[in-house]
């Protein structure tokens, strides 16, 4: 008889489709209290229908009970009974969780803050986190992305946070690049913001419908609607090496770089999600031999399973 784990699931995304035998089935991503966002499905005689039916009417979280299964080495739950978690579990679970993590991530970001910004880099964070207070509350809450890394609640202030102190290290150690304090102000700060448009790209890890615009044209918006702001601290040069960040940093994925700030977002941003999708990968294919990485010309990475730590 299989055996069976229980669980206190996140639901992020979920959608019907169907088996070659043309019986319906669901399939979507999940991410549990201490655990990376992974795969999951639900086969047609474990009630499929009825758990996308509860999840399209607005309910993300579920008791689960699963099995741990993979296919062409990719690990994903089977699913095979669910119950909707009352708002109490959730706040006394999920909730609590996140608080906690929110809070020690922004005691990391607070002491980046002191340390590399100049007294007006501070003043201008300062406004800006309150004069655009929804979207900088969003943003200490909200998911990295919808699967592929810190896909969870508080992902985005992670990959951030992350982010932010690798740059520190990588300054440190080439003398801050002879920058001025704008030009500290302008790497940190850009770097700060550079995801900012995923508050509105995504709604608790599910992707909105300004989805199609994408974070980068979304956090350019969010940007121009503060250029007053801006311009009230630096001079007009700095609000558009901040625009150039926020469109150009996923590199030669996306929009080129054209400016050696923008480069600079890019390649720790690069590092930052390469090594943690890497991580996520290794976390949960446990018993694979290889692991699937998102470089586009590195199909798998193989893994010899001796030098792992055991499932605890």
């Amino acid at each position: 008889m299989d055996e069976y784990k229980v669980a206190l699931a996140k639901i992020s995304s979920a959608s019907k489709l169907e088996t070659k035998k043309k019986e319906p089935y669901v399939q979507g991503n999940l991410s549990t209290i201490d655990g990376p966002s992974v795969t999951f499905k639900i086969w047609n005689d474990n009630r499929p229908l009825d758990f996308l039916k509860g999840f399209e009417e607005g309910c993300k979280y579920f008791k689960i009970q699963y099995q741990e299964d993979s296919f062409n080495n990719t690990s994903y739950f089977t699913i095979k009974s669910f119950l909707k978690m009352t708002t109490d579990e959730v706040n006394n679970s999920f909730l609590k969780k996140s608080l906690e993590k929110q809070k020690n991530l922004l005691d990391r970001l607070d002491k980046i803050i002191e340390t590399n910004l100049s007294e007006k880099g501070k003043g201008f964070i300062k406004e800006y986190s309150s004069s655009n207070k929804e979207i900088w509350d969003r943003f200490l809450l909200e998911y990295a992305a919808k699967g592929m890394h810190d896909a969870s609640p508080v992902g985005l202030l992670n990959h951030t946070v992350k982010m932010l102190e690798v740059l520190e290290l990588s300054m440190k150690q080439h003398d801050y690049y002879g920058l001025n304090e704008d030009g500290k102000d302008l790497i940190f700060l850009g770097l700060l913001l550079h995801d900012i448009g995923k508050v509105k790209e995504y709604n608790e890890g599910t992707p909105t419908q300004l989805s199609k615009v994408t974070h980068r044209g979304l956090g350019i918006e969010i940007t121009v609607l503060n250029k007053e702001l801006y311009l009230k601290y630096y001079p007009e040069d700095f609000y558009y090496e901040t625009i150039a960040i926020i469109n150009q940093h996923h590199g030669i994925f996306e929009e080129k770089p054209h400016s050696i700030f923008s480069y600079y977002v890019h390649l720790v941003d690069m590092f930052d999600t390469h090594t943690t999708a890497l991580y996520e990968n290794i976390t949960k294919n446990k018993d694979a031999d290889t692991i699937r990485v998102i470089d586009r010309d590195i199909p798998v990475l193989y893994k010899n399973k001796v030098y792992f730590e055991n499932e605890k």
